[in-house]
């Protein structure tokens, strides 16, 4: 083998390990973006169903989630957040904090987890159980009354700060 053979050769390891440092370093940046978000101080929601009609089966679950997606996405309104920003004497808007606040529901679940970024986790905390103690308040002026289905919100889990 020659002296170019020997040197290619060398540049391909080296492209090759700086590839390898850069896949590394990325994968830890992303590693750690993902568990600083997945410990944000959470709130739990559950959404239960009262029917008075005899459900077809598996529709008793269908509306459960349905209506569990449409709480989620009501935890983020003015109707939720602007009592929460008075409660708490937050210096903001209901667009603004609806920025901080995330409102979701996994697939299949009926369980609405309310977390907020932006802050200490003391604040963020705060105004997690805050938005999820007004969505239980407010859930009972969004169903109809007198109908055969009524949705029935409990807070299940409380936001914890830790730091």
């Amino acid at each position: 083998m020659d002296g170019r053979g020997t040197a290619r050769r060398a540049r391909w390891s080296v492209l090759v390990a700086a590839g390898l440092a850069l896949a590394t370093a990325g994968g830890v940046t992303g590693y750690a973006a993902a568990q600083a978000q997945h410990h944000l101080p959470t709130a739990r929601v559950l959404v239960l169903i009262r029917s008075t009609a005899v459900p077809v089966q598996g529709s008793g679950q269908s509306f459960a989630e349905q209506a569990a997606a449409s709480y989620a996405e009501v935890a983020t309104t003015p109707l939720v957040l602007d009592p929460v920003i008075e409660e708490l004497g937050l210096r903001t808007t209901s667009r603004g904090l609806a920025q901080r606040v995330a409102s979701t529901r996994a697939p299949g679940t009926i369980v609405i987890d309310i977390s907020v970024a932006g802050g200490s986790r003391t604040e963020e905390a705060r105004i997690a159980n805050a938005v999820g103690r007004r969505l239980v308040q407010v859930s009972g002026s969004l169903s109809p009354a007198g109908a055969a289905s009524s949705v029935e919100l409990r807070q299940i889990g409380v936001a914890v700060a830790s730091d």
